[in-house]
């Protein structure tokens, strides 16, 4: 089991044809104050699946400080995957949306997702202090 992509945007869907369309891919957040609060934004990732990997499957989001610690309840769903011919790969999208992220520091924060207990994707988001605008002359 892969994931040879993990994104953050601004919002993503999956056509009935199973296309995955990706809008406002980004990885950092400017502000000049704190708490930032984000409130709304799509993961987005394509999991890559072989013929014996495992097809239920229990996938959990969460967001970690820059200390690592989780900041807000983890997103969490199950998933039943078909059958996969032996030799090819199945490759799934993923998208799962985040509603009011509240971001309490300065720094880099982690997206990690896990799947059946493993993590298999870390996605970085940048919370950047914006300095305050000059005062006019």
């Amino acid at each position: 089991m892969r994931v040879p992509l993990a994104c953050v945007a601004d919002a993503a869907t999956i056509s009935s044809d199973g296309k995955l369309y990706i809008m406002g891919e980004f990885n950092c957040i400017h502000s000049s104050s704190l708490p930032v609060v984000w409130e709304e934004m799509d993961y987005v990732a394509r999991l890559e699946f072989d013929a014996g990997d495992e097809r239920d499957l229990q996938i959990r989001l969460a967001i970690l400080d820059p200390d690592m610690k989780v900041i807000a309840p983890p997103l969490e769903m199950t998933a039943k995957l078909g059958e996969v011919e032996a030799g090819v790969a199945a490759n799934p999208p993923l998208v799962m949306r985040i509603q009011h992220a509240v971001f309490q520091e300065f720094g880099q924060h982690v997206i990690q997702l896990r799947v059946n207990g493993k993590v298999l994707a870390s996605t970085y988001i940048h919370i950047v202090r914006r300095p305050p605008p000059a005062a006019p002359a």
